[in-house]
This record gives structure tokens, sequence and C-alpha cells, in this order.
């Protein structure tokens, strides 16, 4: 069991990541979508699976601009993530006319809505997508693929390179203080967004993620929540 330095109760963020991970297995998809974030890994992660044939079409869109400067998701990058992503993809060898890119979208509602904006234009055909994120942004990610993409589909599904939490402190070496905020803050988004409309039905949370939540709140873990 990994513990931080920064001591972040373990047992609740294993919780709250087992919750917001989906951990499904990749499907031959239309389109990979894959989405920025702060983790160039995903990005690696997508290559792998377009060389693996995951991609029906050979073609990859990645979404994401410059989203976050100085908040707990800053990248530190100067440049959007879709071409921080896209450099990535191309090191390992996808060639650069299979990447598609959107390079505006500042939140989870924009991946999806400017995505679709393409799909529909360059590929009105595509019927089913693998959408490639974060380990613990699955749960999210779909369920703003199922509020927000425009158009009728077949099947949408949110993949991520497979890892449990500690396999994913020991990749990325996050600290955990910093994590357990991005944890709780995304799992309360879960029934937020689903009120407002951006997600789809994701309340009440279960009781053991409210717990969770309410715990690392209390301790002081309360730097990215959403806003009332």
């Amino acid at each position: 069991m990994i513990i931080s330095s920064s001591s972040a109760p373990i047992e609740y963020l294993t919780t709250l990541y087992d919750y917001l991970r989906l951990g499904l297995p990749p499907v031959e998809s239309d389109i990979l979508a894959v989405f920025g974030s702060i983790d160039p890994d995903v990005a690696t992660y997508a290559a792998e699976l377009w060389h693996a044939g995951y991609s029906k079409s050979w073609k990859i869109l990645v979404s994401g601009g410059i989203a976050h400067t100085n908040d707990l998701l800053a990248t530190g990058w100067n440049e959007t993530e879709a071409r921080v992503f896209a450099r990535e993809m191309i090191l390992r060898g996808v060639p650069e006319d299979a990447i598609i890119f959107e390079d505006r979208a500042t939140n989870s509602g924009e991946n999806v809505r400017f995505s679709a904006e393409i799909i529909e234009r360059e590929f009105p055909d595509a019927r089913s997508f693998l959408i490639v994120h974060l380990p613990y942004m699955e749960r999210r990610a779909i369920a703003t693929w199922e509020a927000q993409y425009p158009r009728p589909y077949d099947a949408a599904r949110p993949v991520s390179r497979p890892e449990t939490l500690d396999e994913y402190l020991i990749r990325t070496g996050i600290d955990t203080a910093r994590l357990a905020n991005i944890l709780v803050g995304d799992a309360l988004r879960m029934e937020r967004y689903t009120a407002l409309g951006y997600q789809s039905d994701q309340w009440p949370l279960p009781t053991d993620i409210r717990t969770a939540c309410d715990t690392l709140i209390s301790l002081g873990y309360d730097q990215h929540l959403p806003k009332s």
C-alpha cells in the first residue's frame, strides 16, 4: 500500500478512485476520442490503442485547449492540451495525418460538444466512440457524453490505462493531498452537474462515496469543490 507523506487517508482515496474509474476494457470503435488533462500518459495509452487497431477509421480526435492555469489541474504548458497530446502520440508512431485537433475546449462539456462538431463534419457516419481519459475521469466522461453529445449514436465507452490507485500513484508520482482534493471535487461534480443537466443521471451519490467526500472535506481537502 502506498502511503504519501502528505497523509491523505488512502482508504478514502481508494474508495473515490474506484468509483470514478469504471475499468471497462477497450472495444473496437469508429473513432478514438482523447480528452486532454494533466497527464500526457493518456496520449501514450491512446497511441497504444491506435496501434492495436481499436480505431476502425484509424483516426484519433484529441480535444483540449488551455483550460487551467492557476489551480490544481494546471499543466504548466504554454500550449494547448491537444497539441501536447498530439506530439506524444506522434512520438509513439501515430501518423500526424491520423490525428484531428480540437483545441478550444476548457471543460468536459466542451470536450464533448466541440468534438461532436468535428465528428459531424468529418465523420458523419461514425456511430461508436472510445473515450480515452484519466482513470478517475471515466465516469464523468461518459456521463457528460451521454448528456451532451448532440445526435444519436450506437455506443460510447470510456477507457484509461488499466491501473489501481497504487499503480497510478507510483507511475505519476502525484502527491496524495493534491489527488485527494481532485477526487473529492470530481465525485461531488457527479451530483452537482447532474442537477445542472451537464451529465446523465448520477444522483444520489452512493453512501460510501458521500462518506469519503465528507471525511476528506472535514480534513481540509476542499480546494476543488464545484461552485455552488
